[in-house]
C-alpha cells in the first residue's frame, strides 16, 4: 500500500513531474491523430478500390482484347460456383472537349460499361450522383434528372450566397474571394442552362432536325462565301469597263441573291451547330462523367464540391481506336462522337475520379475497334468476334478473404485455359487474372508505406518522454535518498523500494496517455470541421480537397487506443526503470547518511 501511496504523493507534490507528463501527452496524441488517419485512408482507398474493380478482374494482355467474353462468362458460372456476378469492360484512351470551347483539350481514359450490369459486380452505381436508388440505365427518366439538377442549382445558390455574404477587411472583395464567387456563379448558369435543356429536348431535336434538312438543301445548291467575293470583283470590274448598265444592273441583283443566299446558309449552320451542341443524345450516346475531371467541376476552400457540367450538357469525345487488329498511320486518327451527360460518379479513387468517363459498351466497342466483323459476302457469318478488355467478376461471399480470391482466381485462370482449346478465336489470347487488392497492390502499399514510416518517425520522437522520465525519476531519486534510506530502515525490500520508482513511472506515463488518447479522440472526431475552420479564417486548404476526399476519416479504432496505451505505460516504466535500480541499490546507513 505504501507503493501507491507515495506514487501519489510524488505525483501530486512534484510539479517538474508535469514536463514528463506533457511529453507523454504529446506523444500519444500524436500517434493516435497519425495512426487512426492513415489507417482510415488506406480502409477508405481498400474500399473504394474493391467497389471499383469488383473482386476479380481478368485482363487481356495488350490491346487486342478478349473475344467470346460472354460465352466464358457462362463457362465460369458453370465451373466456379463460387462466382455470383459477371460483366465484361472496354478501357480505352482519348480526349475530352466541350463544343464551344476550343481551349479545352482533356486526356481521358474511356470505360465502356453495362448498366445495370456493371453495377452488379462493383459499387459503380453508389458513386453516382442522379441514379443513387433503383435500376440503373443509359436512359434515366428525364424528370429525374430535372429534379436533381435544380436541388444542385439551389445548394449552388447557397454557397453563392454565402460567400458573398463574408465579410472582408478592407474597400475591395479580395481577389480569391471574388473569383471563387464569379466560379460559382457561372456554375450556377450552366446547371441552369441543363435544365433548360432537359426541358425542351423534345423542341430541340425537332429544331434540329429541321435545320438539318434546311441546311443540305442549302449545302445543294452550292454557294458560299467565296462565290460572294467573286461576284463583287466581277461587278467591280464590270463598272470600271464601262458595262451596259442593264447588265450591271443584273448583276448587281445576282450578287444580291447570293449575297442573301449565304448568309441564310451562315446563319443556318450557327442556328444548327447551337442546336448540336444542346440537343440530348440517343441512348447509345450517352457519358458518365468521373467527378473530379479537370474544368468540370471544383471545389471551395471548405471543400464543397461544385458541378460546372451536369446532367443536361454535352461533351465531345476524341477515341483512339487502339483495339484495332492491324495498327497503322491510319490508327492513329480518332473516332469522334457527341455525347449527352446524364450523371457523374465519385469511386473515391482520385486518379479514377479524375481520369475516367464511362459510356455504354456496345458503343465503346465500336469506336474502339472492337466490335464483330462480318464476311461481305455473308453477312450473317461472322469472320471475327467482338473483344472487350477485361472480365470482372463479383463472388457470393461477403467479405471474402484475400486467399479465398486469389483460390478463385487460380480456378477461372484454368477455365479460362479449358475455354480456349473449343474457340480458336480465343486461343492466342494471354490474360491475367488478379484480386482487387493485387490490382491496387501499387497505390495500396505506397500509403501503406507512408503509415509505416510515419509511425517509425513518431516512435523516434516518442523517445522524448522516455528520456524525460527517466531524467525526472534520475533526478528524484537523488532528491529522495532519505525516503528510501528510511523504507529500507523500516523494513522496505529493494524490490519494494524499485517498484515504487516503477510504479511512479507508469503513473506519469498512463495519466500523460489519458490526456492524449483525449484530445486526440476530440481532434480526429472534429477533424474536419477544424479543417474547414481553418480553409475559412485563414484560407489554409488542407490535401483533402486537392486529392478529392471528401473528408477526412475521423474514427478511431479502439484496438489502435489500447496499443498506444500499452506503448505509452511501458515507456514510462523503461524511463523509470534505471532510476528504480539505483534507488533499490541504496543502503540504508549511506542514504540516511548522505541526508
Amino acid at each position: 500500500m505504501y507503493k501507491f501511496f507515495l506514487c501519489f504523493r510524488y505525483l501530486k507534490s512534484r510539479g517538474i513531474a508535469y514536463l514528463a507528463v506533457l511529453g507523454v501527452v504529446l506523444c500519444v496524441f500524436m500517434m493516435v491523430v497519425v495512426i487512426s488517419l492513415f489507417t482510415g485512408f488506406i480502409n477508405n482507398i481498400e474500399k473504394a478500390a474493391k467497389g471499383l474493380f469488383g473482386d476479380v478482374v481478368m485482363s487481356a494482355e495488350g490491346q487486342h482484347g478478349l473475344a467470346y467474353y460472354d460465352e466464358f462468362i457462362a463457362e465460369v458460372r458453370k465451373k466456379v460456383p463460387e462466382v455470383r456476378e459477371a460483366s465484361p469492360y472496354i478501357l480505352s484512351y482519348g480526349m475530352l472537349r466541350i463544343s464551344g470551347q476550343e481551349h479545352y483539350r482533356n486526356p481521358v481514359q474511356i470505360a465502356g460499361i453495362r448498366l445495370p450490369e456493371h453495377a452488379e459486380v462493383s459499387a459503380f452505381g453508389k458513386g453516382l450522383f442522379v441514379q443513387k436508388s433503383g435500376k440503373l440505365s443509359w436512359d434515366p427518366p428525364v424528370k429525374d434528372l430535372i429534379a436533381r439538377i435544380e436541388q444542385e442549382s439551389k445548394r449552388t445558390g447557397e454557397l453563392k450566397s454565402k460567400r458573398e455574404a463574408r465579410k472582408f477587411d478592407g474597400p475591395h472583395r479580395p481577389l480569391e474571394q471574388a473569383n471563387e464567387i464569379e466560379r460559382i456563379g457561372n456554375a450556377l448558369r450552366l446547371q441552369e442552362e441543363a435544365v433548360a435543356n432537359l426541358r425542351n429536348i423534345d423542341r430541340n431535336r425537332a429544331e434540329l432536325t429541321s435545320l438539318q434538312a434546311q441546311l443540305e438543301e442549302a449545302l445543294a445548291r452550292g454557294v458560299g462565301r467565296e462565290d460572294v467575293d467573286q461576284g463583287r470583283k466581277a461587278l467591280a470590274q464590270a463598272r470600271a469597263d464601262n458595262v451596259a448598265p442593264d447588265k450591271i444592273e443584273a448583276m448587281e441583283s445576282e450578287l444580291e441573291a447570293l449575297e442573301k443566299a449565304v448568309v441564310r446558309l451562315e446563319t443556318i449552320q450557327r442556328q444548327t451547330s447551337y442546336y448540336e451542341r444542346i440537343a440530348y443524345e440517343n441512348p447509345d450516346r450517352r457519358v458518365v462523367l468521373g467527378l473530379g475531371i479537370e474544368a468540370l467541376s471544383f471545389r471551395t476552400d471548405t471543400g464543397d464540391v461544385v458541378r460546372l457540367w451536369t446532367p443536361g450538357q454535352k461533351v465531345i469525345l476524341y477515341v483512339f481506336p487502339l483495339g484495332r487488329r492491324s495498327m497503322d498511320m491510319s490508327a492513329l486518327s480518332p473516332e469522334i462522337g457527341n455525347f449527352s451527360v446524364i450523371d457523374d460518379n465519385r469511386s473515391g479513387v482520385p486518379p479514377i475520379d479524375s481520369a475516367f468517363v464511362y459510356v455504354p459498351f456496345e458503343t465503346l466497342q465500336k469506336l474502339n475497334h472492337m466490335e464483330a466483323e462480318y464476311s461481305q459476302e455473308d453477312p450473317k457469318l461472322v469472320v471475327a468476334p467482338a473483344r472487350c478488355s477485361q472480365i470482372i467478376f463479383k463472388v457470393k461471399a461477403d467479405q471474402p478473404t484475400e486467399e479465398e480470391l486469389r483460390g478463385i482466381s487460380r480456378r477461372i485462370e484454368r477455365a479460362w485455359l479449358g475455354f480456349r482449346g473449343r474457340f480458336p478465336g480465343a486461343a492466342m489470347t494471354s490474360v491475367s487474372v488478379e484480386t482487387w487488392r493485387q490490382r491496387q497492390h501499387e497505390l495500396l502499399s505506397t500509403v501503406e508505406g507512408q503509415r509505416i514510416m510515419m509511425i517509425v518517425i513518431l516512435s523516434i520522437v516518442s523517445m522524448v518522454a522516455v528520456i524525460l522520465i527517466f531524467v525526472i525519476l534520475y533526478v528524484l531519486v537523488m532528491q529522495k535518498t532519505a525516503d528510501v534510506g528510511i523504507l529500507k530502515a523500516i523494513g522496505a525490500s529493494s524490490t519494494g523500494v524499485a517498484g515504487v520508482f516503477l510504479l511512479y513511472g507508469a503513473a506519469l506515463a498512463a495519466v500523460g496517455a489519458a490526456i492524449g488518447v483525449i484530445l486526440g479522440y476530440r481532434f480526429v472526431r472534429n477533424i474536419n470541421q477544424i479543417a474547414d475552420w481553418l480553409a475559412t479564417e485563414f484560407g489554409f486548404t488542407p490535401f483533402r480537397y486537392g486529392f478529392l476526399f471528401d473528408r477526412f476519416p475521423d474514427e478511431i479504432q479502439l484496438h489502435t487506443v489500447v496499443w498506444v496505451v500499452f506503448a505509452a505505460i511501458l515507456a514510462g516504466i523503461i524511463g523509470a526503470l534505471r532510476p528504480a535500480i539505483k534507488a533499490a541499490r541504496m543502503q540504508p546507513v549511506e542514504a540516511l547518511r548522505y541526508e
